[in-house]
């Protein structure tokens, strides 16, 4: 007792008790994106369609690759969160997606290996979205430590998976922790995010803004700040190109017909990362290009057709941020890219994101009409027989 009346310890008494209390309710608050087994969050999205959360990405996606889902799909769709919105409206096709944020060679050579063959006489695609850090990004995100402890103990995984936001614990994040609790039960068309059973996501939210006409375009400062975060002090790493190869040559040889192209970006993104980068931008794309030609792919569709979105008719309003082009762009590159696989007309993606939001408010009330015909029975059967009565009286009159 007598070492908290010291300064040091009142200090650390002082500051220890309010980031405790503040970790336990992020922890709490967030318990199902924490503490969500994977098997369950697959089962869950199987059951509901879609989840306003997220377990840890990589996790789910390695999972999901051994899961029924992905073992039946005709199209796997494997990048970075560039593709992360690509599901069967674009493909044509039964999709999963296995997208992992950040994903790059070594990520991508590990989820090929992981990949099932595809079944003797069956024809199976795999799109695979390529960008320039995959040849200077050396991490894979996925934990092998989280892997490692799923297969031994569920209990040990589930006291590791709770304490590990303190890597990362921030006031940024128990803010949102904050906001998410006060909006849980909003509509989905507010939702930023939602899951879905095959992998892919969902933006809600800015789909809902994009069509009432409000949209933030990517100015000179997210252009620049994008480039540097993705080109400033970076090489090319062999050891990269090398696994970009073995994996697109594994997926080949499990039988999957390979689909290799590059992702769209913003334009005033490579603008900047032309100008300030040049020798590196410029050589990423010639040593794939390189590559490509002596792989066994089904196609290889170059930088110079779908880096650059205004080459299918992406405008200033189809891009998420300066990295990412959105659903409706996407749908532009696959119906001039790969014409055969888009199931709606050309320009028909704002129909198809309506029906999106549309389906999220219909099940939503749906949910709440099935609640509502459970918990008032009673009301619902007096209501009916005041109608039929109703009837009776005016025939009689």
């Amino acid at each position: 007792m007598r070492a908290l009346r010291t300064p040091v310890g009142l200090f650390l008494l002082a500051a220890g008790i309010p980031f405790l209390l503040c970790f336990t309710f992020f922890v709490v608050s967030q318990r199902r994106a924490l503490l969500t087994e994977p098997e369950a969050y697959i089962a869950q999205l199987k059951r509901d369609g879609h989840a306003p959360y997220m377990i840890f990405l990589s996790t789910w996606k390695h999972f999901l690759v051994r899961d029924a889902m992905c073992r039946e799909a005709a199209t796997v769709v494997i990048g970075s969160s560039r593709v992360r919105e690509i599901d069967a409206n674009l493909t044509g096709t039964s999709t999963c997606n296995v997208y992992v944020d950040g994903l790059a060679a070594q990520g991508f050579a590990r989820v090929a290996s992981e990949l099932p063959p595809a079944p003797a006489g069956d024809a199976r695609v795999v799109y695979v979205g390529i960008d320039h850090f995959w040849l200077w990004i050396d991490r894979d995100p996925l934990s092998r430590v989280e892997i490692r402890l799923l297969d031994t103990s569920r209990g040990l995984w589930r006291m590791w998976a709770a304490l590990r936001p303190l890597r990362y614990f921030t006031i940024a994040d128990l803010l949102e922790a904050i906001r998410r609790v006060r909006q849980m039960d909003r509509r989905f068309e507010d939702h930023n995010n939602v899951w879905y059973a095959d992998g892919h996501l969902f933006h809600p939210r800015y789909y809902a803004l994009k069509r009432a006409g409000q949209h933030r375009a990517v100015d000179r400062r997210a252009a620049e700040e994008s480039a540097t975060e993705l080109f400033g002090d970076v090489r090319v790493h062999d050891a990269n190109v090398r696994a970009l190869e073995s994996g697109l040559r594994a997926l080949h040889d499990k039988g999957y017909a390979v689909r290799a192209f590059w992702n769209p970006v913003s334009p005033a993104h490579i603008a900047s990362a032309r100008r300030r980068f040049p020798r590196l931008f410029d050589e990423s794309i010639v040593m794939v290009d390189r590559l490509a030609r002596d792989l066994p792919l089904q196609r290889y569709v170059p930088a110079m057709e779908t880096l650059d979105p205004t080459r299918f008719g992406c405008t200033d309003r189809d891009y998420a941020d300066a990295t990412h082009a959105d659903l409706d762009c996407l749908h532009r590159l696959f119906a001039t890219i790969f014409p055969d696989t888009v199931r709606s007309t050309a320009m028909g993606r704002p129909d198809r994101v309506a029906r999106a939001l549309g389906d999220g408010r219909e099940r939503r009330s749906a949910a709440r009409d099935t609640a509502s015909e459970i918990t008032d029975g009673k009301r619902a059967a007096a209501a009916d027989r005041d109608l039929r009565r109703a009837r009776v009286s005016r025939r009689e009159t």
